[in-house]
């Protein structure tokens, strides 16, 4: 049945794809449209999301952070021989500092909040099984320092609930930049984290429209989705600061 339907498709003109693949096209394309030669990777755990760029033929600059020691650790060794892939152990966030980070069993769930029991239904073995004390650092103090300034820069969110801190510590790299790639949960997975329809309502106050979403995290008994991988792109007219309600959103 699945390959009559296949065919039927191909003979429409279409053609059948993974959602992960597609979401990777549409990513690959958009950075093409919009000449990316630098990407933002906030949350880079060991390295996956800019090996599968270089995978897909991205070829500029990448710069990941990544706090904990153990992921930060296999992160270096894969960027270690790709000279334009810098990597950075610090968290991102609102302002300097240092702040405790929790450990996940998982190693991919680790979070600067409190993790709630939906999450840790939805993906066993993630439950926190310590802490690691890690610098924290805003994106504005490093962009056109040690970060080097683009206007054909993406950023890239992967923090467990923290996206929308990292955001407000970025005010003027988002003011600049082209793309924005975000996970968003449409339910509270970590204490204190911002929800979707937030997060949509401050990256598309900020200036940009979504062009593409991927599934995420699931409920595994009820098989609704838990959360999403947004890509959003910039609009033609850039936002002004002095909005009122962007500044209430950024509070």
């Amino acid at each position: 049945m699945k390959t009559v339907l296949k065919h039927m498709v191909k003979s429409a003109g279409y053609r059948v794809v993974p959602v992960a693949e597609d979401f990777a096209h549409q990513r690959s394309q958009a950075m093409k449209d919009r000449q990316i030669d630098l990407v933002i990777d906030v949350g880079a755990n060991m390295g996956q999301y800019g090996s599968g760029l270089r995978k897909s033929g991205y070829e500029g600059s990448i710069w990941s952070f990544e706090p904990l020691s153990q992921a930060y650790s296999e992160l270096r060794r894969v960027a270690e021989q790709d000279r334009g892939w810098t990597t950075c152990r610090t968290a991102v966030g609102e302002a300097p500092g240092k702040l405790p980070i929790n450990v996940a069993g998982n190693g991919q769930s680790s979070s600067l909040f409190p993790m709630l029991k939906a999450h840790a239904d939805a993906a066993p073995g993630s439950q926190y099984v310590g802490t690691e004390l890690v610098d924290v650092v805003p994106l504005d103090d490093l962009w056109g320092k040690q970060l080097p300034r683009s206007a054909h820069a993406m950023l890239k969110l992967d923090t467990q609930g923290y996206e929308g801190f990292v955001i407000r510590g970025a005010r003027t790299v988002v003011a600049e930049i082209q793309l924005i790639e975000c996970e968003m949960s449409f339910v509270p997975l970590y204490e204190g984290q911002i929800l979707f329809h937030e997060m949509y309502s401050l990256i598309t106050e900020l200036g940009f429209r979504p062009i593409g979403f991927e599934p995420g995290l699931f409920d595994r008994n009820t098989n609704h989705f838990l959360q999403v991988d947004g890509l959003f792109a910039r609009q033609m007219r850039r936002p002004s600061y002095r909005d009122s309600r962007i500044r209430g959103m950024l509070k």
